[in-house]
């Protein structure tokens, strides 16, 4: 009981310092929320582990490929997939999209969810892993014909590309898509930035090399596989 109620007390304080002028919070909405996750998990556990990817997603706009696309047991059956999206649309947890293929979230369930998955260190390393999984693979390399797509994935991309410390080589791999993006759309210099994250992650991880053999290895290989770049990459030397 006391844990509920710290988690009630941690969610009236998140909700109400990030909350906009024009809603209202209160304790009793907050607690529902929680109450109704718990009871949601007791009745579909698929349901509550979408419920908990789809934390780590932007709350807007939520593509089903991605829930889909996630690994998270149970998935791939279709049936199970639909009775778990149908409680959380049931429970009001999610609603439709404008696109009949996304789905959207009130910020408020999205914020008592994520505070309360945050109560366990390591589920929300885990969570956030699968939500940096599955955009890193989804997120395509951002050439002209990828362009739309891209777009409509854009605010999940920047939502899990906070989370470069639970798996650099997805981070990796996301922030160089992310730059092609921007490149093909003419955002030279959020283009310049998100390689220049991308180089500094991968040459992380080989602190005992001389920063500029590590360096000049890094840029080689972005520009042999992105030659547009070459300018850039330059550059950041």
């Amino acid at each position: 009981m006391s844990e509920f109620h710290d988690i009630r007390r941690d969610l009236q304080t998140i909700a109400v310092e990030n909350a906009e002028s024009d809603e209202i919070m209160t304790l009793s909405v907050l607690s529902t929320h929680y109450i109704t996750f718990q009871r949601i998990q007791e009745l579909c556990p698929l349901a509550a582990d979408l419920l908990k990817l789809i934390t780590y997603l932007d709350y807007q706009a939520i593509p089903e490929q991605f829930l889909i696309g996630s690994n998270v047991p149970g998935t791939t059956d279709q049936l199970l997939f639909r009775e778990a999206v149908g409680h959380l649309l049931d429970f009001s947890l999610i609603t439709r999209g404008a696109d009949p293929k996304t789905y959207d979230v009130h910020p408020l369930v999205h914020l008592s969810m994520e505070t309360h998955i945050s109560q366990n260190t390591d589920e929300a390393i885990h969570w956030k892993g699968r939500a940096l999984n599955v955009v890193s693979r989804l997120f395509h390399r951002g050439d002209y014909e990828d362009k739309d797509i891209c777009a409509a994935y854009l605010s999940h991309v920047m939502a899990v590309i906070r989370y470069d410390e639970v798996s650099v080589p997805n981070s990796a791999k996301l922030l160089e898509n992310l730059g092609r993006y921007f490149l093909t759309v003419g955002q030279y210099s959020a283009a310049e930035d998100k390689v220049k994250h991308c180089l500094e992650l991968r040459i992380k991880p080989q602190s005992n090399i001389h920063i500029a053999t590590a360096l000049l290895t890094a840029v080689l290989s972005a520009v042999s596989v992105w030659p547009s770049l070459r300018v850039i990459s330059l550059r950041l030397c």
